[in-house]
């Protein structure tokens, strides 16, 4: 392969990426910087979660979140390209934003204009080989790419001949898009003050945001209820433990 792009992709699609975006965007709607382990409570975890710093690289990777500082001081803030996308009502915008979001890594640009998968994604097999043969992927890496790519498609409505942009912000300022601090000039626009959203204070839910359970672990003495989700070990292995602590409450099996 002649070009030299990185192998590394974002570990969750982009409808995944927009909807922790939005939560940040819920969380303090001035967008302001805010330390990660701010951020990570805002997702739900723990302050040093793998988790969290992947959510933090999938969303800087598709253009969503810009960071600052380094290690204690680290900071993140959503893109001023992320801002525009949620504060804009209009549809064909937001649809030619989700296009630029889509194709920001540069693996999956590389795929779409230079492999040419443009003109439509090779079969399973054949996009595998090309994956691990030319760019030089694992073969549980070019199944995750693959299925995360075909669902970013699915969800912007990507379609041949569709390129990247170079730059997110410079496609919004020549359509006449307002930059947010513009939002409250001229007669027709109300700025209306946000507050941060405390910690500990889940923000308000969004249209299509999945319920989550109030109590992921139920023990009524007799049996035991559990409704929870992971995305890293360590969060895993904190609730395993909480179940082991249940075992000498558990009655024998008759």
């Amino acid at each position: 392969m002649a070009d030299d792009v990185s192998t590394r992709f974002p570990f969750i699609n982009l409808e995944k990426a927009l909807s922790r975006a939005e939560l940040l965007f819920h969380a303090d709607k001035a967008g302001k910087p805010m330390l990660v382990p701010v951020a990570f409570e805002v997702w739900g975890y723990s302050p040093k979660s793998s988790g969290g710093f992947q959510t933090v690289g999938a969303l800087k990777g598709y253009g969503l979140l810009d960071d600052e500082g380094a290690n204690a001081e680290r900071r993140v803030k959503l893109s001023a390209a992320a801002r525009r996308y949620f504060l804009d009502e209009r549809d064909d915008v937001r649809a030619a934003m989700l296009s630029t979001f889509a194709l920001a890594p540069s693996l999956f640009r590389a795929l779409w204009e230079t492999d040419g998968w443009s003109a439509g994604i090779p079969a399973d097999t054949v996009a595998r080989s090309h994956l691990k043969l030319e760019r030089h992927l694992n073969d549980q890496s070019a199944r995750a790419l693959l299925s995360i790519l075909k669902d970013n498609i699915q969800f912007t409505g990507l379609k041949s001949g569709v390129q990247a942009e170079a730059s997110v912000e410079s496609k919004l300022d020549e359509g006449g898009v307002k930059h947010p601090g513009e939002l409250s000039k001229g007669p027709e626009m109300h700025a209306q003050k946000s507050e941060p959203i405390p910690l500990g204070v889940h923000p308000p839910p969004w249209p299509g945001q999945p319920k989550e359970p109030t109590k992921p672990i139920v023990f009524d003495m007799e049996s035991v209820t559990v409704s929870a989700r992971f995305d890293n070990v360590e969060d895993l292995e904190g609730f395993i433990a909480k179940l082991q602590k249940l075992v000498p409450l558990m009655p024998a099996k008759h």
